[in-house]
C-alpha cells in the first residue's frame, strides 16, 4: 500500500490530478499563506541538501549539488537499475510527479550510503533521443 504525503494529500483534496493543475496561488490562498516573489540564485530555497543529476543511457552526463550538500558525496557515473531515473532513461516510465524514499547506495557509491534513504524524483527532459 502506498503512503500517501501531506502535500499529496492536500493536491488530492483539491481536486488536482496533474501536476500542470497546480496553482500556487490557490493552493496558498486555501492554506491561509502568503505568496512572496522573488530572484532566487542556485539552489538557496531548498532546506535540504540536494542535488540535480542528468544521466543518458551513456552515463551521467553532468550534475549540481546545493552548497551544503558535502563534496565527499558524489553521484555515481552508472545509473543503478533500483532508481526510478534508470526506467526514465531506458523509456520504462515518464517519471513521478511525486519523489520517492531509496537507498543512498543507489546513487553513491560511499560505504556510508547504505546507512541513508534519499528521496528520489525522476523526470524525462528535453526533446532529444537519449
Amino acid at each position: 500500500m502506498k503512503v500517501i504525503d501531506p502535500a499529496e494529500r492536500l493536491l488530492k483534496s483539491l481536486g488536482v490530478t496533474e501536476p500542470k493543475e497546480i496553482d500556487l496561488e490557490a493552493i496558498a490562498f486555501d492554506q491561509g499563506a502568503e505568496v512572496r516573489y522573488c530572484n532566487l540564485h542556485g539552489c538557496e530555497a531548498d532546506i535540504w541538501p540536494c542535488m540535480l543529476i542528468c544521466h543518458t543511457k551513456q552515463g551521467r552526463k553532468w550534475f549540481t549539488q546545493a552548497p551544503m550538500f558535502h563534496d565527499r558525496w558524489f553521484p555515481q557515473s552508472e545509473l543503478d537499475a533500483q532508481t526510478t531515473a534508470f526506467d526514465v532513461v531506458f523509456g520504462r516510465s515518464e517519471g513521478d510527479g511525486f519523489p520517492q524514499i531509496i537507498g543512498a547506495d543507489a546513487w553513491f557509491d560511499r560505504s556510508e550510503a547504505r546507512q541513508y534513504e534519499i528521496f528520489e524524483q525522476a523526470k524525462k527532459w528535453g526533446m532529444e533521443k537519449l
